[in-house]
């Protein structure tokens, strides 16, 4: 080993990412249906709130109204991140992984 801490003469020691397990279906398939139940229950959980804060006067206080503005930015995450994340993570990107 050298004083960088690589190893002498052996240039495929360079760490390159391992992607071999995204690969699995089962691992494929849990992430989807994970990342589909998280779109779901953000959605509608944070559109309950902002339903009842909004129907209910006696709901109308400064941090109920806080609470639903949150939650309305959380609905906008959720349309506008989740849907993406999972597939931008399960597709190649030669970018990252470049091909061997």
């Amino acid at each position: 080993m050298t004083e960088n801490g690589s190893v002498a003469g052996n240039r495929s020691a360079v760490f390159q990412p391992d992607d071999d397990y995204m690969n699995s279906v089962l691992l494929r398939t849990a992430l989807i249906v994970a990342y589909s139940v998280i779109f779901v229950l953000g959605i509608a959980g944070n559109a309950l709130v902002v339903f009842v804060v909004a129907r209910n006067s006696s709901m109308q206080t400064i941090t109920n109204v806080f609470i639903a503005n949150l939650a309305v930015s959380d609905i906008m995450m959720c349309l506008l991140a989740v849907p993406f994340t999972p597939i931008s993570g399960l597709t190649r990107s030669t970018a990252y992984f470049p091909s061997r």
